[in-house]
């Protein structure tokens, strides 16, 4: 993993954050859903524990959390994560 790049995903805390993306996110429909796959889930709480060993302190948010934040995404409760990093 290289974190030297800055990422654009909360202008305030890009300097200071590491943001995942995931493919998915929205119904049917095209409303905001938590359509993660099993794979997505087990792969997303890999990396995070990989991301946990090298920054312990880190939060785990989800973008619309944020402060300032207008948007759905992820579209599921990082709370889950949250319970098992905090």
């Amino acid at each position: 993993m290289s974190f030297r790049n800055i990422s654009y995903f909360i202008f305030s805390l890009n300097r200071c954050s590491i943001g995942i993306c995931y493919e998915g996110r929205l119904d049917a429909d095209g409303k905001p859903s938590d359509t993660r796959t099993m794979e997505q889930r087990v792969a997303l709480l890999e990396l995070l524990w990989k991301l946990h060993r090298l920054f312990p302190q880190a939060l785990v948010v989800g973008h619309r959390e944020l402060p300032g934040v207008k948007k759905a995404c992820p579209c599921f409760d990082c709370e889950e994560y949250r319970e098992v990093f905090h």
